[in-house]
Order: C-alpha cells, then structure tokens, then sequence
C-alpha cells in the first residue's frame, strides 16, 4: 500500500479519524497551524528511496553543489505535495484538502508519490526544470486534446462535432484570456463550424471568414460592463447568434504577470479614470496585444521557480496561517478570479440547450477550487468529464461538460437547477477588492464526496480518480526523462571535455624506437666540406 502508516494516539484536526503522516518534516508545524507535526514515513517497495546518510536524497549531484532534500522540496511549495499554487495562492487550502482526501484516494496518493520521487531523484537544475515545463507546456496538443482524448472519455463527441456537415449553421464561442490555438481553430473550421472569440487577444490570421474576434478584457473592470452586456437580451458586441452550440472557456494565467492597476480595482468605490489615461493604457495594450499575437501560450508563460523580489513572500503568504477576513490578500489572484467568473458567466448563459461547455483548468489538478467548479456545473449538465492528455507534451486539465439542460439552469427555486450558481457568479462579492478563494470552495464533506464522485469505476464520466492516475505517469515520465537524458547527456559532454582538455594539456613523450639523430657539423667543418666538393666538381 502506498498511503502512510497511521501514528499512534494521532487524530485529524477535521474528521477525528486516525492522523496520517505527512509529508512535511515536523517543523513545518509551527509555520502551517493545521499541519500535523509527525515525521514523514513511506512504504518501502522498488519504486521508494530509503532515507539514509548515503541515499540519493543527500547525494551531490554530477553538476556540482549539494542536492536539495525532497523534504526541503515538499516543505518551501507551502502546499504539501512539492507544486506551488502561484495560480490562486492558496497553498493552505490545498494542504488541508489533500490532507482529507489522501488517506481514502490511492489514485492522488499515486500521484503524489511521483512527485515526491521526482523530488528525491532529481538534482536541483532539473528539479527546476521540472517545475518549469508543468506550467510551460499549455496548448501543446490542441488538435489530440480536442479529437481523440475527449472523443474517448465523451462518446457523443464525434457526432456531436459532425454536427454542421449535416446542413446546420453551428457557431462556438471562445471567452478568455488568450485566443484558441491553430490546431484547434483549423480542427473546428474544417469540421465546418464557425466562431465568435472573445478575449484580449486576437487569433492568429487564416480563419478570418470563418471565425469573428471581438476585443474585450474579461478580467479587467474597463471592459466589465461590456462583458455584461453580452448577458443582456441585446448580446452586446455579441448580438447574433443568442445561443452557442459550443462553447470554451480558455483562462491561462501568467505567474509573472505585472499586477493590476490600482484604479482597475479602485472603480468598484466610484472613482473614474481621466480619458487621456485611459486611451493612452488602451494604446498601450494594443501594442503589446499585436507583439504576442504571434506567440502561443507555451511560450508566453514562462513560469520561474525563483520570482522576482517582491512575489516571493506573497506566493507563500497562505502558509503561515489564514488571513484576517480570508487568504487572497493580493489584487494579481483576485483579478484571475474576476476573469474565471466572468468568462464562466458569459459561456453557461449564451449556451444553447444540449450544448456542450469546455473548460481550461489552469491550476492543480488537486484544487479546491477545482471541486468547487465540477460540484456546481454537474446539476446543470448530464455528464462532467475531467482530463487530461497522456503523455509529457503538455500538462493542462480540461473540465468537459456535454449535454446542457437548459430547463434545469433557469429553475429560479433557491438551491435548485442553475440558481445557486447564478446567484454565486452575480453576487457582490465577485466584485474588485472582494472576492476571495475561500469563498470558491466547498464545506468538507462535499468536497469529498466530489473528490470521490465515481471511484472504482462506479460512473460514466471520466472522474478525478482517472485524472490523477494519468498525472501520475505523467510526473514520471517527465522526472524519468529529465533524470535520463538531460543529466546523462550532460555528464557524458563534460566528461568528452574534461578528457580532451586532459590530453590537449600533457606533454609529448620522447619515441623510444626512434633512431638518435646524428650531430650536426661544426660551422667550420662545414665550409671547408662545401668549398671540397666545389672544388672536385
């Protein structure tokens, strides 16, 4: 069994049930005060390192300088599993949730093995780098992502995306951050469906006559009442078509975005910007708009494990503890969830009945936040699919809700249909210099009965259990190929060095077998020898 042994006379702070050990060493109790404060112990087996003073966890790596210890590792991502939450800054939460779930989902105890081991075998270059292409790699299989992967977990997929060549106009909506990608847009128009994207960005050119872009800021207050008004009964800068068959919702977040302008989040107290500054920001923003247009999404996040000064304390600032009146103390996390609501807003209310919503997941696979989003879209859509792609290429979660019921969404009963979530996403709250991650979350007992929505093949859908054994492998694979390639091709090239240099640097030793080369005649002896034979001639 993977899962920790349970410690003696140890109770969860929650649920009262016996405690588990935890990953992180018992210090870290006094930085986390819901931590539990015993000392990690794992299962031996082929696949476990034994903690010993010669261990790979202590060893000097091949390029020099100490290797950190996996408990280092696991103990400074302030969420327990080795991956910081930069995305919604809610290391805290996380840790509580997993520390709920581990113990009765082996599938998360899988994948948290595989981060660990990654941690314990990797040195520290390609420890980094492992954190660095789990966020790099976005949009990377767009084309298999949206074919084959959902057509295997959705068996109505293919049809449903044939669904235009039998005659009928079916058009998609796009709302988020970034704009689709080539293989998604190509994969949609020869299918012969057209499209509305909305978003900051625009599309790459070659499907102009098929596809129409419209420039709005989903997070950003400027463009909120426009946002709104495509909920309206006029559609806004949207007015035809009024339902979409299709609908995406694409939100990548950047961890080293400049946080928002202070007025972006002032405006919600009355206060108006000048409109020199507001066209002069505008302009600003098309330039560098029309500059990463041609710059897919893997490129432009480029995610660091070191921030720059001044983001580093705030990404931990979830670990010591809850904040006064919540944990998103930053306007950069509170901005992502104004984008998130507005988008989701927008995507379930110009849905046509039976239509079928995708939906980016841009964090953990693990979230809180995640649960929170499948518990409330599972009451309007018949089935609510969570994946993600085999393999190393790329590393997104996808939410893929099929089969909208309309009806059901626009019962007005409190706490039936698509009331309650309405009411979330229109509520107060939502608004800048308020929102909070812990209001995005689920109490407890739902939040395991998500977590566990389908175990042991007892569903249709793809469930989380699904998801986490595939990430599983995908850690691995990934910790396995940069263990083998990158540090083996390395050290074989300074080792290739290292003997040239050697054999450049030594001295030429004098040839035993070599004749001794005879005297050379005197100078004088010379000339004479010379003037003989010129005289013989």
């Amino acid at each position: 069994k993977l899962w920790r042994k349970p410690v003696a006379n140890g109770t969860h702070p929650n649920t009262g049930r016996a405690a588990h050990a935890h990953r992180l060493p018992p210090q870290s109790a006094a930085a986390c005060p819901r931590a539990l404060s015993m000392q990690p112990q794992r299962s031996s087996g082929s696949f476990q390192r034994q903690r010993s003073s010669g261990s790979a966890h202590s060893r000097t790596p091949k390029n020099g300088g100490q290797q950190e210890k996996p408990e280092v590792r696991i103990e400074s991502s302030a969420t327990g599993i080795g991956l910081r939450d930069w995305c919604f800054g809610a290391s805290l939460l996380v840790k509580d949730c997993i520390d709920e779930l581990e113990p009765d989902c082996p599938s998360l105890q899988r994948m948290l093995e595989a981060i660990y081991c990654a941690a314990a075998a990797l040195n520290n270059d390609n420890w980094r780098r492992f954190n660095e292409l789990i966020w790099d790699r976005v949009h990377c299989q767009d084309h298999e992502v949206h074919g084959a992967l959902i057509g295997k977990v959705e068996k109505t997929w293919r049809t449903f995306l044939n669904t235009p060549k039998g005659g009928a106009t079916c058009v998609f909506l796009h709302i988020g951050t970034e704009p689709p990608s080539t293989p998604l847009c190509n994969l949609l128009t020869k299918m012969r469906w057209c499209g509305v994207i909305v978003g900051p960005v625009g599309p790459e050119p070659g499907n102009e006559d098929l596809v129409e872009y419209v420039r709005l800021d989903p997070g950003h207050e400027r463009d909120r009442d426009e946002c709104l008004a495509l909920l309206g009964p006029s559609g806004g800068k949207v007015p035809k078509p009024a339902k979409f068959l299709l609908a995406f919702v694409n939100c990548v977040f950047n961890p080293m975005d400049p946080d928002p302008d202070s007025d972006e989040e002032n405006l919600v107290f009355g206060t108006t910007r000048e409109e020199e500054e507001e066209e002069e920001e505008q302009e600003q923003e098309e330039e560098t708009a029309d500059e990463r247009r041609h710059v897919p999404s893997w490129e432009r996040a480029k995610w660091v494990t070191t921030p720059p000064a001044g983001k580093e304390k705030r990404m931990l600032s979830t670990a010591s503890g809850f904040g006064r009146l919540g944990i998103t103390t930053e306007p950069d996390v509170r901005k992502r969830l104004r984008t998130l609501n507005m988008c989701l807003n927008v995507a379930l209310n110009r849905l046509k009945d039976t239509g079928t919503l995708i939906i980016l997941w841009p964090a953990l696979p693990c979230h809180p936040v995640m649960f929170f989003l499948t518990a409330s879209l599972r009451p309007l859509f018949a089935r609510v699919h969570v994946v993600a792609n085999d393999g190393i290429k790329t590393f997104e979660s996808y939410i893929v809700c099929s089969d909208y019921r309309l009806k059901k969404a626009s019962e007005a009963a409190p706490g039936e249909g698509g009331s309650a979530l309405n009411s979330f996403m229109a509520c107060a709250y939502r608004r800048p210099a308020l929102d909070d991650v812990l209001l995005w979350t689920l109490p407890q007992p739902k939040e395991v009965e998500e977590a566990l929505f389908g175990a042991n093949g007892a569903s249709l859908v793809n469930t989380y259990d699904q998801l986490w054994d595939t990430f599983a492998q995908k850690y691995k694979a990934l910790a396995a190929d940069l263990d083998l390639d990158v540090t083996r091709i390395k050290a074989a090239r300074a080792k290739k060095e290292r003997a040239k240099k050697e054999e450049e640097s030594k001295p030429e030793k004098p040839d035993k077998t070599a004749k001794p080369a005879k005297p050379k005649a005197k100078a004088d002896g010379g000339k004479k020898d010379a003037g003989r034979k010129s005289s013989d001639k």
